[in-house]
């Protein structure tokens, strides 16, 4: 039987690459970890920590303003926190 042309793997990547941002696809079409940390900024009144529904990592913000990167892993909770923002800026860094 003869190959497709590679055809399938072009219709992963471009399925991939229109249905996903987050997902970052290898040259076989094989999903890649997004390791870009994802940074929060902190907008309760006192300090805050949160452990990291997925790593277990503790993050710390230390008062209102606070910004501190989140591994991605770990996002989809923070996002549940009332006093956590996702920040669109630059990195804290």
């Amino acid at each position: 039987m003869g190959c497709c042309g590679q055809k399938r793997l072009q219709w992963r990547q471009e399925t991939a690459a229109s249905t996903s941002r987050e997902k970052t696809y290898s040259n076989e079409g094989v999903p890649v970890e997004n390791k870009t940390p994802i940074l929060f900024e902190y907008v309760g009144r006192s300090s805050l920590t949160v452990k990291g529904a997925i790593t277990g990592q503790s993050y710390y913000f230390k008062s209102s303003g606070s910004k501190v990167e989140v591994a991605p892993a770990d996002a989809f909770a923070m996002m549940a926190e009332n006093d956590l923002k996702r920040h669109l800026g630059a990195s804290a860094k």
